[in-house]
């Protein structure tokens, strides 16, 4: 919603740009009584039926040759391309029982002087060969119209026939069923065409336009913390060389587990002091293991010889009172 109501405010500043006042005025009208902002189905197969009714031709041509360039070029042609044709062809049909029912036979004339050449058209894969041509002419066979694929052979003599709505051939044509058959058809035809299409080229763009900004946003953003992280480093470099200075022995970390610290969130400071707080703690733990290696193991030692050299001399000073000659 707030991409189509973007467009549209760029759509309005164009047409009063170009000076369209009458259009801008019809285009504000019409925004108005639009209360979803979605693709409406209804009010364009509604023109177009109007144009029939109305035996605008000119209004016909305008407005379906703008939906087959522009909607209808990106639907699948295999899938897609009868249809078309079909939903022409009837409709233009519908424009000549309108005629005939009117008595406008200068309006039956001005269509056939305008689709003669497209109605008698040949066929675009009768003349192709090998199985490549026949492959590249699938989609333009599909959906070319032809004299003998699409039965206009009887139509052509329509200004000529007295009773038109009794004959054979053209009597269903002009009843209110057939009539309304088209206009259900048509709306459900482009209700199925319109979820298949891409979004117009103005509306995708202004969601490119803020995907882009949002983007580019979050780019900055992780440029700034880039920055932050380079200051930090530089920060703590700068504390390591101080304290070098300043005659402190330093035993630094490894390079990740300093940046680790500082990324963590800590002081910079705090992260290269550690190197110097870790040393001195590393001093005072080995006092405490040179003293309990003494007391339980070296004192121990120690008391045993003592008790052995007492025991020795006792035997020697034993063994003096016997024989003199073998005393110290």
């Amino acid at each position: 919603m707030e991409s189509v109501a973007f467009v549209d405010e760029l759509v309005k500043e164009y047409l009063l740009f170009r000076g369209y006042v009458k259009t801008f005025s019809c285009f504000a009208t019409e925004k108005q009584n639009d209360k979803t902002g979605t693709p409406e189905i209804e009010p364009i197969a509604d023109s177009l039926l109007s144009t029939v009714r109305n035996l605008d031709l000119t209004g016909f041509q305008q407005l379906w040759n703008t939906l087959e360039s522009r909607f209808f070029t990106h639907l699948n042609g295999s899938q897609f391309g009868p249809t078309i044709r079909m939903m022409e062809t009837s409709l233009q049909r519908a424009f000549l029982v309108k005629a005939v029912k009117v008595a406008r036979r200068d309006k039956l004339f001005e269509f056939f002087e305008t689709y003669s050449d497209k109605l008698t058209r040949p066929s675009t894969n009768s003349s192709a060969t090998g199985a490549g041509a026949q492959s590249a002419n699938t989609s333009a066979a599909a959906l070319a119209v032809t004299v003998s694929d699409a039965g206009w052979e009887q139509w052509f003599a329509l200004p000529y026939i007295k009773e038109p709505k009794t004959h054979p051939h053209f009597e269903s044509y002009f009843t209110k069923k057939w009539f309304g058959t088209l206009a259900i058809s048509l709306k459900n035809f482009l209700s199925t065409a319109f979820e298949q299409i891409p979004l117009p080229k103005l509306l995708a763009f202004n969601i490119e336009r803020i995907e882009r900004k949002s983007a580019l946003a979050e780019l900055r953003a992780l440029r700034a913390e880039n920055d932050k992280l380079k200051s930090s480093l530089i920060a703590a470099q700068q504390h390591l060389d101080k304290l070098r200075e300043s005659g402190y022995r330093i035993f630094p970390r490894s390079a990740t587990a300093t940046a680790a610290a500082v990324v963590a969130g800590g002081d910079p400071s705090d992260a290269a002091t550690h190197a110097v707080t870790g040393f001195t703690g590393g001093v005072a733990t080995g006092k405490y293991v040179f003293w309990f290696f003494f007391l339980f193991w070296f004192a121990p030692v120690l008391d045993m010889c003592s008790r052995c050299l007492v025991r020795d001399r006792s035997i020697d000073r034993w063994i003096g009172m016997r024989n003199p000659a073998l005393r110290w």
